[in-house]
């Protein structure tokens, strides 16, 4: 398993340039941080209009928010794998029609 992730990181640096790696980064970090806070502002929100504030409310709010973050993180690395597979099999018909050309 360790040695198909560094072999698909290897794949990936072999595509992209530094600036498009630094960029897809920065856009999958992005991306996370603005679904987790929208989900958070949107529990938030449900919070208030209750009106009403019990420790027990407040608890799983927090709770709430935390398992939204961690959701997120998740998804992001589930995306960038995806990216990876999909980067690899671009490098792979790449490679696999210049060999036929030659």
């Amino acid at each position: 398993m360790c040695h198909e992730f560094i072999g698909v990181i290897d794949t990936f640096n072999k595509i992209c340039s530094k600036g498009l790696r630094i960029f897809i980064s920065l856009f999958f970090i992005v991306l996370l941080l603005v679904v987790a806070v929208m989900v958070s502002l949107l529990r938030l929100k449900i919070f208030l209009q209750t009106n009403f504030a019990s420790q027990e409310i407040i608890a799983d709010l927090l709770q709430g928010i935390l398992c939204d973050i961690f959701l997120m993180i998740f998804i992001c690395i589930i995306l960038l794998w995806v990216f990876f597979i999909v980067a690899g099999l671009f490098l792979l018909i790449k490679t696999a029609t210049s060999q036929k050309v030659k």
